[in-house]
């Protein structure tokens, strides 16, 4: 089972519980930005915490624990 992190679970509590008004896209470029931020700090976490620890490494563990 992947793991859920705090950006998908705050991003699926907004989707499902909040009605939103307006331009949709501009939310949806919000919610694309978050996750690739997410993304950088926890491959770059896990490699600070491993060494040595590939770009490649890092990115591998990512999409096994957290890409869906």
């Amino acid at each position: 089972m992947k793991q859920q992190t705090a950006v998908e679970w705050f991003l699926h509590q907004l989707y499902n519980k909040m009605e939103l008004n307006g331009d949709r896209k501009v939310f949806d470029e919000i919610i694309v930005e978050a996750f690739t931020s997410e993304r950088e700090q926890i491959i770059n976490a896990y490699q600070a915490d491993r060494y040595p620890c590939s770009e490649e490494d890092a990115q591998q563990y990512y999409n096994e624990t957290y890409k869906k």
